[in-house]
């Protein structure tokens, strides 16, 4: 896989070091926030006479949701990337810190339990494994289609740009073809391909997630349990947008930091 990106191996080597700080700190704040802060405070809340009646553990629910949502957005759009400019063998270290502090989130939730419960049944062992699990299998879908989505971009390109040389027409720089656009989303533009991809998977996690759920509490009893279980359901296709331009912020804020460390470069 060839780019047409100017770039030497100094500049590369400052991506690939942002990337992975990117990652490192951003699950180190997100999870730790999720697993230390808010996953206790919601378990307190429900657990509380006063506050279990309140919507203080709906509310802390959904600030949990949000958080996991940004926080997967932030790591996958970041090895989407990674993908784009150094190839997928060139991104398993990121996949290698992704998979740690995964297991590092599910590890502190068993302790959380252990310390909350006094002890940890087979069941709680079964659900992280089981979670830990279809995080990998996210990361594995999401790194495979980018990389299909990326390979297919650059082999056009490639026959594109032989062409042009032919004709002596002038090449667009993948920079300018991929990141100088306008369009909210092009099939054609590998990241945001790779990007609404990622979204929807983790809509369609959380989708399949809610629904074992709610097949074990039951059919909604009343006219609001039903508009509650929709607004739920609604919320869950948020995700795609969400995600999307999350990742979308996140790439293109990747490649504006690479561009000025080329430039500073050259000067």
């Amino acid at each position: 896989m060839s780019t047409s990106f100017n770039t030497n191996s100094d500049t590369a080597q400052k991506t690939k070091k942002r990337l992975s700080m990117t990652l490192i700190c951003s699950t180190a704040i997100l999870f730790s926030l999720t697993s230390f802060v808010l996953a206790p405070l919601y378990t307190y809340t429900c657990s509380d006479v006063i506050f279990s009646v309140t919507v203080l553990p709906e509310i802390i629910e959904i600030i949990m949701d949000i958080i996991d949502v940004v926080t997967y957005a932030i790591c996958l759009s970041t090895i989407i990337y990674s993908i784009f400019k150094f190839s997928f063998k060139g991104s398993l270290h990121l996949g290698a810190i992704y998979c740690t502090a995964v297991f590092l989130k599910y590890t502190a939730n068993l302790v959380l339990t252990f310390i909350f419960d006094g002890t940890i049944g087979f069941n709680d062992f079964l659900y992280v494994i089981i979670y830990f699990i279809m995080d990998e299998i996210v990361l594995l879908l999401v790194s495979a289609l980018s990389s299909s989505f990326i390979r297919k971009y650059y082999e056009k390109k490639a026959l594109t740009e032989k062409a042009n040389n032919r004709l002596g027409i002038k090449n667009v720089t993948t920079q300018e073809e991929v990141f100088n656009t306008s369009k909210i989303f092009s099939r054609k533009n590998p990241l945001q391909a790779s990007a609404l991809t990622m979204g929807v998977i983790l809509s369609i996690i959380k989708i399949l997630s809610r629904i074992r759920y709610d097949i074990y509490i039951g059919a909604p009893a009343s006219v609001a349990d039903a508009m509650w279980m929709s607004a739920y359901y609604l919320s869950d296709l948020l995700i795609i947008p969400i995600a999307y331009a999350i990742a979308w912020l996140m790439v293109s804020r990747f490649e504006k930091k690479e561009q000025e460390d080329i430039s500073s470069s050259d000067k």
